[in-house]
């Protein structure tokens, strides 16, 4: 702060990104659900709701897969300590991390059963990361370069052409509620 020189307005936050540097997951929307993320901090501490209930994460599959694209398309770790749950990496990546112990999976379990053959690293220019497995790519990024790449969702269903529109007015919607959005595929 001491650095801003003359400031006239500062925006802050509540979720302790600021203060603690710490991100949590929120909100989560898949094809046919909005779920809230609750607990702060990199602790699995918290839940999955829906509608106002929590819920039992492997109950919803796409939610679940949400959760591993999210834990294995990430260079995080997150681990508990004597003085409580810290990170090692990128907040955002952590985030993730912390999402997917709240969904019931655990990292060092999932990345033995699905190892990482290659990847390719964010990058400003083409805004996404991306990990290939044996058995899948996973890719997350911004919402718009995620989007580009893709031609179909993934619904309790089964897989279906994308809906673009409804995607991009969740991604608007999200980030008028002032979350960062980030896409998972």
């Amino acid at each position: 702060v001491e650095a801003l020189g003359s400031v006239t307005v500062i925006c802050t936050d509540k979720t302790g990104t600021l203060t603690r540097n710490e991100m949590s997951v929120q909100r989560v929307s898949t094809s046919e659900h909005l779920f809230e993320v609750s607990g702060m901090g990199y602790g699995p501490e918290g839940g999955i709701h829906l509608d106002g209930q929590r819920i039992d994460p492997k109950e919803y599959g796409v939610l679940s897969e949400l959760a591993l694209a999210g834990l294995l398309c990430n260079d995080a770790l997150v681990r508990e300590g004597e003085e409580g749950w810290h990170l090692q990496g990128d907040p955002t990546e952590a985030s993730l991390c912390t999402f997917a112990m709240k969904a019931q999976l655990q990292a060092e379990q999932e990345s033995k059963r699905a190892p990482r053959r290659s990847v390719i690293p964010f990058g400003a220019e083409h805004r996404f990361m991306a990990t290939q497995h044996d058995s899948a790519i996973y890719l997350k990024g911004a919402p718009e370069a995620v989007l580009s790449r893709c031609s179909r969702q993934r619904t309790g269903a089964g897989d279906r052409a994308i809906d673009r529109p409804y995607w991009e007015a969740r991604n608007e919607a999200l980030a008028r509620d002032g979350l960062r959005v980030l896409a998972l595929a």
